[in-house]
């Protein structure tokens, strides 16, 4: 999908078909531009929630969008400033969601992070000492709430655990 072309398509029999979706976005779609990150990156991309139908997430270079009825509507979700990489990972225990993570700037903060509650607050989970250069893709462990998986585009893959 190509966020800048404003369709997606979609399906509703397994993938056995597909239909073409206009995409709209609260205050429009995004405009190419050099400033948009790396497209190498994950953002201004499409994702689908982990176990949830019709569950879609925009990481928009500039913003966090959240869809619920397979992407008829989309809101934007405060906070989010800068992505450069989304994911998913096993939901914190008790809660039925997987959790969310994000390489970018979140409340002004710039890091890694993760959301436990559908990106209402966010925690930054790493630290100034800890930036590894160009990162541009993240997950979470589908088995293993807060392990995390960040590739540093050269540098290799790293991985971290919560700490206790």
């Amino acid at each position: 999908m190509d966020l800048f072309d404003g369709k997606f398509f979609i399906s509703t029999n397994g993938g056995a078909n597909f239909s073409e979706q206009s995409l709209n976005l609260p205050g429009g779609l995004p405009q190419r531009s050099e400033n948009r990150g790396d497209s190498r990156g994950g953002q201004d991309r499409i994702y689908a929630a982990p176990g949830k139908e019709g569950d879609l997430w925009i990481a928009a270079f500039d913003g966090l969008y959240h869809s619920t009825d397979t992407g008829k509507t989309f809101s934007k979700l405060d906070g989010a400033q800068e992505i450069h990489a989304f994911g998913f990972g096993k939901g914190a225990p008790g809660v039925n969601y997987s959790s969310l993570y994000l390489i970018g700037i979140v409340n002004g903060v710039r890091g890694i992070l993760r959301s436990d509650d559908r990106a209402q607050n966010w925690v930054r989970i790493n630290d100034d000492q800890h930036q590894w250069g160009l990162l541009l893709q993240v997950s979470g462990d589908p088995k293993v709430y807060g392990r995390v998986y960040v590739g540093t585009h050269g540098r290799g893959i790293l991985y971290g655990d919560p700490t206790k």
